[in-house]
């Protein structure tokens, strides 16, 4: 039974997160998906990369409530170079390395094929250890004129970010030159 166990590696901080996506609710359309990825910033690796992204399983709403429930687990591995920290600035006021941030993008998809954004969410991984409960926000790019709208209505097609960490980007960093993006507010995500 010896060496059974890994032993802590040295300057390294290990993270184990594992994590449900369990509902959505508030959509405009049915037959939602849930896409996520873990943004993960300087100083923080994986592994196992190919754990860092997903999609749920199509799913639909629930009779009269407007919720779909998913259910759906994931989990990884994060490390913290430790000694990372010490050459770059890349940290909060409080000194704290940035959390890996979990990006979510909800679509939909109905039986003709059409594919809709339904919405963009973001929350940073919890700092301390336990269990947490999010229930997030989603916001959506507002269309640009009656055009969009309709091609979102008829056709399926929506506005979409390109990059999905542009979501999720800390209010305190640095502007990037990108165009300015209006976002409707929705429902939330559970």
């Amino acid at each position: 039974m010896e060496g059974s166990f890994l032993s802590p590696r040295q300057g390294v901080h290990d993270v184990f997160v594992t994590g449900e996506i369990l509902t959505a609710q508030g959509f405009e359309y049915n037959h939602l998906f849930v896409q996520y990825c873990v943004h993960l910033p300087e100083g923080w690796s994986c592994d196992e990369p190919h754990k860092l992204y997903g999609v749920t399983q199509k799913c639909r709403f629930a009779r009269k409530s407007k919720m779909a429930h998913f259910s759906f687990p994931f989990e990884f591995k994060l490390s913290l170079n430790l000694s990372c920290l010490e050459e770059t600035e890349d940290s909060d006021a409080q000194g704290h390395p940035y959390s890996p941030q979990l990006l979510f993008e909800i679509g939909s998809l109905d039986s003709w094929g059409r594919y809709r954004n339904e919405g963009y969410a973001w929350a940073p991984l919890p700092r301390t250890p336990g269990r947490a409960h999010l229930c997030l926000t989603s916001v959506r790019p507002a269309p640009r004129s009656p055009i969009d709208e309709l091609c979102r209505t008829f056709i399926g097609s929506s506005l979409q970010m390109s990059d999905l960490t542009y979501v999720g980007k800390p209010a305190h960093a640095a502007p990037t030159g990108r165009p300015q993006v209006n976002f409707y507010k929705l429902l939330y995500l559970a």
